[in-house]
């Protein structure tokens, strides 16, 4: 053994997620039109936002790669399950399917982001609270401020 792997502890949800992601992925090579599928898919899935745009697939509504970590219709969990954001609706229906696109598109309102992400409000503010509260931990770690990020913003 080596001293990386000593102490180290793996919780019993880890392995009931690992097993479950190998159970998918041995399904999912056995299903040989599903692996053909997949091969197809990846073949063609832009891996950046700039293949995306080069490719011409930013501007198609709605995006066709659902699988997508940046689709606003549905999300990989990791265990493998898919769940829909917008369980009531279709595809179709939704105005923006891809987050980069909504993010290219500038500032938006906490109504304007609930309404795209089918959440509330209120919900949106608290994400942003929290993931104001990460940024500024992070950045006290480089020894940075977000007043010394601004000022150097405001300089430019």
């Amino acid at each position: 053994m080596r001293d990386s792997e000593r102490g180290k502890t793996i919780s019993a949800a880890q392995i009931k997620r690992d097993m479950k992601r190998e159970k998918a992925r041995l399904e999912l090579e056995q299903d040989t039109e599903g692996q053909r599928y997949l091969a197809l898919v990846e073949k063609v899935r832009p891996r950046t936002w700039g293949e995306c745009k080069e490719k011409g697939w930013g501007n198609t509504r709605p995006c066709p790669f659902i699988g997508c970590r940046y689709h606003l219709y549905a999300d990989i969990q990791p265990t493998g399950a898919l769940k829909l954001l917008w369980p009531t609706a279709d595809p179709l229906e939704l105005p923006e399917t891809c987050t980069l696109v909504v993010a290219e598109a500038g500032e938006r309102t906490l109504d304007e982001v609930g309404q795209i992400l089918n959440i509330t409000r209120e919900r949106v503010r608290q994400v942003q609270v929290k993931g104001s509260r990460n940024f500024a931990r992070r950045l006290e770690k480089l020894g940075l401020s977000l007043e010394e990020i601004r000022d150097t913003l405001k300089r430019r």
